[in-house]
């Protein structure tokens, strides 16, 4: 993955953790001094989500697309690094970082191998969060930017939903060991093709084409005794 792929991928997610930033920090000061007041903590037999964490994982990320070569859902193994703020038991706001790749499927000589990467923030509710509920089934929702490029230098850049359930099971108070399904949808914005970019609202006579594909992931979430 190049660079200016790189910078592509986790620009969209700087931009937005700077328009949210104020706000996460607000909710989480006030979390806190809730959570100190009510006299909450950590220890054997009692599972919180409350404080940040630190997440890293592996998984596969799916990709269907109008684009050629890629007009069946290619798949490729990924990797996934995250960081999060439990507002409470039952709510968690997070942003990801992923990265995956895959070939084209064709078994010639010149198909290309592509690179994808992701950045979203969300929001993840827990459907069972009680103080000694150590098995957490919970859904998820993001938003995000994504980027798909080759080897032959070509770039596509757009933005993307994704929604997923899955269970998180603590091994201790903690940490959580996670796994999760899920789907995405989206539309490339912006392509760099030859040296030149063309972007949605500057070509509208261009046709972008929207994308969508299966994601999975399992991982751990560390919950750092400093911040808890």
């Amino acid at each position: 993955m190049s660079k200016k792929t790189l910078g592509s991928m986790i620009w969209p997610f700087l931009r937005s953790l700077l328009v949210i930033g104020p706000l996460i920090l607000m909710l989480a000061v006030n979390s806190e001094a809730r959570v100190r007041r009510a006299g909450h903590h950590r220890g054997e037999g009692h599972y919180s989500q409350r404080g940040f964490a630190l997440a890293v994982g592996f998984g596969s990320v799916g990709l269907d697309t109008e684009l050629p070569g890629l007009t069946q859902e290619r798949s490729g193994p990924g990797v996934v690094l995250g960081l999060s703020y439990g507002l409470s038991n039952s709510v968690t706001l997070f942003g990801t970082l992923t990265g995956s790749g895959f070939d084209d499927g064709r078994n010639h000589d010149w198909a290309a191998d592509w690179s994808v990467g992701y950045a979203d923030i969300g929001v993840k509710v827990s459907l069972v969060s009680g103080p000694h509920a150590r098995t957490q089934p919970y859904v998820s929702a993001a938003i995000g930017g994504a980027v798909l490029s080759d080897e032959q230098g070509r770039e596509y850049e757009g933005s993307a939903l994704r929604l997923a359930g899955g269970i998180d099971h603590f091994i201790s108070p903690h940490a959580i060991i996670f796994i999760e399904a899920g789907f995405w949808t989206g539309q490339f914005e912006q392509i760099h093709l030859g040296g030149r970019d063309y972007a949605l609202i500057d070509e509208p006579e261009l046709k972008f084409p929207r994308f969508s594909g299966h994601r999975e992931r399992s991982g751990v979430c560390w919950f750092p005794e400093v911040f808890t």
